[in-house]
């Protein structure tokens, strides 16, 4: 209980510091997610608690180069629960500063970089091995005004260990009212059913790895890497203008997770959950 306490409490703390920035703020997201416990290759239950807030504020702008300038900040916290009561509940923390440019590289292409170092830590003994920097670099060819195409490769964890991975696909306004967006890794579809109301279909990879704290003298260089993919429908409703409630509920497939000490795996293998469901709940700024 004390774990999903700070949890919320910190979700909450840095929503109401990103409150100051929301006239300048060029987008803010707060979400909470659930994931149904689930046994695997370890044969006992291993639920997930997961919480995000992240915002970014726009810093520069150029208009006859199209030049735009992002300084951003996100937060997350990922809490694993066992049934087993021999192994403790695992807290796990991003903080991260995106900085993202956005130009025009010829008329009808843009291209966004983002560069986003930070800290990925349980916060025990952090040192150099808790530093992370993630990154993409992304074209997005306008075709015609309600049609882009988008290509890209971005630098992080969202599959687990950091990568290389593609950043592919289209989006596409069909109609006034339908969007399709099918970019992986994220891809989204949305229909808005009123002014104020839309319903969706997406998809997200959920991978991740961390530094733990030191364990002993001869381990002081544990990482902890998890990996899946979320795919659900949902709706969400604008509250304010601008402002959007949403929910999201669906299923997380491909699930792993690792222990590796000092480059060595803990596990001969990567150790498999079985699929499970989740929820989601947030707000959205835009």
């Amino acid at each position: 209980m004390k774990s999903y306490t700070i949890m919320m409490s910190l979700t909450i703390g840095a929503l109401l510091l990103c409150a100051g920035y929301l006239q300048a703020s060029e987008g803010l997201n707060v979400s909470y997610t659930y994931t149904e416990p689930s046994e695997g290759d370890l044969e006992d239950e291993v639920g997930q608690h997961e919480a995000k807030v992240n915002g970014a504020v726009k810093v520069m702008h150029a208009e006859n180069d199209g030049f735009d300038l992002f300084v951003g900040g996100a937060f997350q916290m990922n809490t694993w629960t066992f049934d087993d009561n021999r192994i403790d509940d695992i807290d796990m923390y991003k903080v991260k500063v995106p900085i993202t440019a956005g130009f025009k590289a010829a008329d009808n292409i843009l291209m966004r970089v983002e560069i986003a170092p930070g800290i990925h830590s349980d916060w025990e003994n952090v040192d150099g091995d808790d530093f992370r920097v993630d990154g993409n670099i992304v074209g997005t060819y306008v075709y015609k005004p309600d049609l882009q195409f988008v290509l890209g490769v971005g630098v992080g964890e969202e599959f687990g260990d950091v990568s290389a991975y593609p950043i592919v696909g289209a989006r596409w306004q069909a109609t006034d009212e339908l969007l399709v967006a099918l970019i992986f890794p994220k891809p989204r579809v949305s229909y808005a059913v009123s002014e104020d109301f839309r319903l969706f279909a997406a998809g997200e990879p959920t991978g991740g790895e961390w530094n733990i704290g030191e364990q002993d003298d001869d381990a002081d260089d544990v990482d902890l890497s998890v990996k899946g993919y979320r795919v659900g429908i949902g709706g969400e409703y604008q509250v304010a203008p601008g402002g959007w409630l949403f929910a999201m509920a669906g299923a997380e497939g491909g699930r792993e997770l690792q222990l590796g000490i000092n480059d060595d795996e803990v596990f001969d293998d990567d150790v498999d959950l079985d699929d499970c469901s989740f929820v989601q709940i947030g707000f959205r700024l835009r």
